[in-house]
């Protein structure tokens, strides 16, 4: 039972295949839009040695605007002329940005204008005027971020630590939690 089961799946799964593979070839005789994009094709002479003479540039079929297609510029390539192509974005990144601004977050800046420190406005909070993020960079990207969480008789504390890579990208990235208990629990500092 279970073997004729297996078959019929197979077979199943190639007559949906076939069906599809049918149903999208181009009609015989008739030119695909790749062939009716390409201007003219290369053909190396019989006998000639390719280095005798200079090759023209082909034309270069992905380049069809009708078939999304288009020919790779350089920017996205490093060259020794051009800086270095930044790293994309990493989406732990996004930890370490500053809070928007929600009406309840009193932002306290440094003398270069940066956020250093998020304190809690909000009266029904566990961490009314206290501290919940404490940032520190390393020129204009953060390094260290220190988040506090407030509850009734303990404060969640994470640190989270990056550094980077010339391009931008993070070169390691280090998160740790511990909790306080003690007396001073819910001061934040």
């Amino acid at each position: 039972m279970r073997n004729t089961t297996i078959v019929a799946l197979i077979v199943l799964v190639g007559a949906v295949a076939g069906t599809v593979y049918l149903k999208n070839r181009p009609e015989a005789g008739a030119g695909t839009r790749l062939e009716a994009s390409a201007a003219e094709p290369v053909v190396a002479t019989p006998g000639g040695d390719m280095d005798d003479e200079p090759l023209e540039p082909s034309t270069f079929a992905e380049d069809d605007p009708e078939l999304g297609w288009e020919r790779p510029d350089d920017a996205g390539y490093d060259t020794p002329e051009s800086p270095p192509t930044p790293a994309p974005y990493d989406p732990r990144l996004a930890a370490l940005e500053v809070t928007p601004d929600n009406g309840w977050i009193n932002y306290v800046t440094g003398s270069d204008g940066k956020v250093t420190m998020e304190i809690d406005m909000d009266p029904a909070s566990p961490g009314y005027k206290k501290p919940t993020r404490k940032y520190t960079y390393a020129g204009d990207r953060v390094t260290e971020l220190i988040a506090y969480r407030y509850f009734h008789d303990h404060v969640q504390i994470t640190t989270t630590r990056v550094s980077y890579n010339p391009d931008g990208s993070i070169a390691e990235y280090a998160e740790s939690t511990r909790y306080d208990y003690g007396d001073e629990a819910g001061d934040g500092t």
